[in-house]
């Protein structure tokens, strides 16, 4: 059923009240955020740089040279095997290695070694293709050592696609006053209270 308020809006039973204005969704977290924030890689390297370096307060914390120490702090972890990408990448793999030793089969061994190669390829390439959201998790882990939880809320605001919207919404009043005003309706719908 479909309804209308006072001022012509339309709600739809069970529906609720549709948005004036639609935002795109932001992009997902990428596989790359999922697996240095499970390995807690993003929180160790900022205990690393807190103790290395004093905060003095000015933004953004992660420069380009900040951003090149992480990529190297990942790099070792993935070397070293404190980063396991075969975690998100390929939960996968390590049941199937597993099956193999098991039954004792060794070839396939060396193809499950190639798949770990090309997952660490894929983290690297990743580092890269999705630097601009990894900055933001870096200076939020970073900043999460010296600022309290309401100034990181404020930061995260700031970057947070739909209050860019209303705020910009809010800023233009023609196209504000425009999503005010009543649309034409249709005469056999019926009127509730808004």
């Amino acid at each position: 059923k479909v309804f209308k308020t006072k001022t012509g809006r339309v709600v739809r039973d069970g529906g609720g009240v549709e948005a004036d204005v639609r935002v795109p969704r932001s992009s997902p977290v990428s596989l790359i955020e999922v697996l240095l924030l499970r390995e807690g890689t993003l929180f160790d390297f900022a205990s690393q740089w807190a103790q290395a370096n004093a905060y003095s307060g000015a933004r953004p914390v992660v420069t380009d040279a900040v951003f090149a120490d992480f990529t190297r702090f990942v790099l070792r972890g993935l070397k070293s095997g404190e980063i396991r990408p075969e975690a998100v990448y390929a939960p996968q793999l390590a049941a199937l290695e597993k099956g193999f030793k098991e039954s004792g089969q060794v070839s396939p061994l060396s193809s499950a070694t190639v798949i770990r190669g090309a997952l660490e390829q894929e983290v690297k390439s990743d580092l890269a293709k999705h630097e601009v959201d990894l900055r933001f998790g870096l200076e939020e882990a970073i900043l999460s050592r010296y600022l309290p939880e309401s100034q990181l809320r404020g930061l995260a605001l700031e970057r947070d696609g739909q209050v860019k919207e209303a705020v910009a919404l809010a800023l233009d009043r023609p196209r504000y006053e425009s999503l005010l005003r009543p649309p034409g309706g249709s005469a056999n719908a019926k009127q509730t209270g808004d």
